[in-house]
This record gives C-alpha cells, structure tokens and sequence, in this order.
C-alpha cells in the first residue's frame, strides 16, 4: 500500500488530537471517522428503506381491505 502525504490546518490537526486513542495514527483517526460515517449513511438508507417499505405495504393492505369488503 502506498503512503501519501495530506495537508492539514493546524487546527484540524488539533480536533484530530482531541479524539485520538491511544497511540493511534492519524491514518487509523481518519479510517475510524470514515467508517462510523458509512455506518451512519448505510444506517440511513436501510431506515428510509423500511419507511418507503412500510407505506407500500400499507397501500397493499389497504387495497385488499377495499378489495375484500366488496366481495362480502
């Protein structure tokens, strides 16, 4: 794996040693941040997933219910 080398403000430096661990890297800082936001973002689209899922069967139930009381 190659290394690179990333320019930071000396006061986003400073937020990076206020959340650091124990002996962590800035590399291992970043990698961390980087997957609670993709935990966070997957997070998001599996809640809107369930609520475009729970309005569509809704809908379905609603229609059978019309559906069913014509057939009574």
């Amino acid at each position: 794996m190659s290394v690179t080398t990333v320019k930071l403000y000396e006061e986003t430096k400073f937020g990076l040693d206020e959340i650091r661990l124990e002996n962590e890297s800035y590399d291992d800082i970043i990698s961390r941040l980087l997957m609670k936001f993709n935990r966070s973002v997957l997070k998001n689209k599996l809640r809107e997933g369930y609520i475009r899922n729970s309005k569509e069967d809704t809908r379905l139930v609603n229609e059978w219910e019309i559906s069913s009381s014509e057939l009574i």
